[in-house]
């Protein structure tokens, strides 16, 4: 098909069948005539939308943003956020027990990302949790972070869809074991959820829980 239109501008094409690929070429047309068409573009091949339990970028999609936003602090809005498809540890520390970390009490959705910038900032421990996190490559990323508390919160509510979405994709189960947020609760307090019954408290910060790391996409 093809789509005209007068001036210069962006043209924007609808109608087409996600999971198909679409070259495009130009033509320009004056009082003299029409041109030949221009070199066909790259192909691109329109995506749905991405929904809870895709495997995409790395990891498995827990919330998907109503519309696209920053989620990491890169400045780059994007459309929503992924976990890795099984644990990178079964018991790390939060870190730096008895010490508080600037900026790290982030809750929303959004926070994480910068939480973790924070703590590894200013927490010097190695093998803590945000570190764990922050040197993850799953999938060939490297901008793995430690969810906050409302993000961990999501994919809690959202286990079942990401256990069998990980499970097909070589990955595992999350445990009905606690698992560390990124959120912190105090000096000697950070947020951790029980993913069996989906509790969520302030807990020692040298305690050894689990970890699972996420990323915007």
């Amino acid at each position: 098909g093809s789509i005209s239109q007068a001036g210069s501008g962006t043209i924007t094409v609808t109608g087409l069948t996600n999971g198909t690929a679409y070259t495009f070429t130009v033509t320009t047309t004056n009082s003299v005539g029409t041109s030949s068409p221009s070199s066909a573009s790259n192909s691109v091949t329109p995506s749905p939308p991405p929904q809870v339990g895709d495997y995409r970028d790395g990891g498995v999609v827990f919330y998907v943003a109503s519309n696209p936003t920053d989620l990491n602090g890169d400045g780059t809005p994007d459309q929503g956020l992924v976990c890795a498809v099984e644990d990178q540890s079964s018991g790390a520390e939060w870190g730096c027990n008895g010490t508080s970390i600037s900026g790290a009490g982030g809750n929303g959705i959004g926070s994480g990302a910068g939480n973790t910038s924070d703590i590894l900032a200013d927490c010097s421990q190695s093998g803590i949790a945000a570190e764990v996190c922050n040197n993850y490559t799953g999938g060939g990323y490297n901008d793995w972070f430690l969810p906050s508390k409302d993000e961990l919160d999501e994919m809690y509510q959202n286990k079942a869809t990401i256990d069998a979405t990980a499970g097909a994709n070589g990955g595992s189960s999350f445990a009905s074991d606690r698992y560390w947020s990124s959120t912190e609760g105090g000096n000697y307090e950070a947020w951790l959820q029980y993913f069996s019954n989906g509790l969520q408290y302030g807990s020692n910060k040298y305690l050894a829980s689990r970890v699972r790391a996420v990323r915007a996409f």
